[in-house]
C-alpha cells in the first residue's frame, strides 16, 4: 500500500513537473515569431512604422556600460530594451531588443514586413549621430534573436568616433507595425 502511495505521489510530481515546463515552453515560444511561422492561424498584416525609432544615449553610459537591460519605451504592445553596451577590441556595440507579448489580438512592432505570399523581408536603415549632427561610419545589424528578445538590432561604432561627441542618437526606420488578430 505505501509503496503505490509513493509511486502516485512520484508521478503526480513528475506530471507536475512536466506542465510547468510546458507552461513556460508555451509562453516562450507565443511571440511575433510565432505569429509570423504559424500565419494559417492568424488574421495578420503589416503597415509601415513611419516614425521609426531613435534612442540617445550619452558617451559615458556607453563607455561604462549597463548591468542589466533598461526598459527604454513602450511602442504599442512591443517594449523596447537597451540591452547591452560592451567593448570589443577598439569598437562597442550597442544592442537593443524588442519584446512583445502575444494575445489574442494586438499590434506589435515589427522588424520584418509580410510579404503577399506568406514570405517576409527586411528594408531596415541605421543611422547614428552625435548632438553636433556628424554623423558616424557604423556596422549594424538586425533580426531574430532569443528569448526574450525575439527581434534585436545593433549599432558597431568604433571608440574614436564614439569619443567625437557627448551623446549619440541611434536611429532605425524602415520598421513595420504587425496587426494580428486570432482566427
Amino acid at each position: 500500500m505505501k509503496r503505490s502511495i509513493k509511486y502516485i505521489l512520484k508521478l503526480i510530481a513528475l506530471l507536475s513537473f512536466i506542465l510547468t515546463i510546458s507552461a513556460c515552453s508555451w509562453s516562450e515560444d507565443k511571440d511575433i515569431i510565432y505569429i509570423r511561422h504559424h500565419l494559417e492561424d492568424y488574421n495578420a498584416h503589416t503597415e509601415p512604422f513611419e516614425k521609426g525609432v531613435s534612442v540617445t544615449l550619452s558617451t559615458k553610459e556607453i563607455l561604462e556600460g549597463i548591468e542589466e537591460p533598461k526598459l527604454l519605451e513602450n511602442i504599442y504592445d512591443t517594449v523596447l530594451y537597451l540591452v547591452k553596451t560592451e567593448k570589443r577590441e577598439d569598437h562597442y556595440i550597442i544592442q537593443f531588443g524588442l519584446d512583445s507579448e502575444l494575445k489574442s489580438k494586438g499590434t506589435m512592432l515589427s522588424l520584418f514586413r509580410l510579404n503577399y505570399n506568406q514570405s517576409y523581408s527586411r528594408e531596415i536603415e541605421y543611422e547614428a549621430f552625435n548632438e553636433k549632427g556628424e554623423t558616424a561610419s557604423i556596422g549594424h545589424g538586425g533580426g531574430d534573436g532569443e528569448a526574450p528578445y525575439l527581434q534585436s538590432y545593433h549599432f558597431n561604432i568604433s571608440e574614436a568616433q564614439l569619443l567625437r561627441g557627448e551623446e549619440w542618437t541611434f536611429k532605425i526606420s524602415g520598421l513595420y507595425l504587425l496587426i494580428y488578430s486570432v482566427k
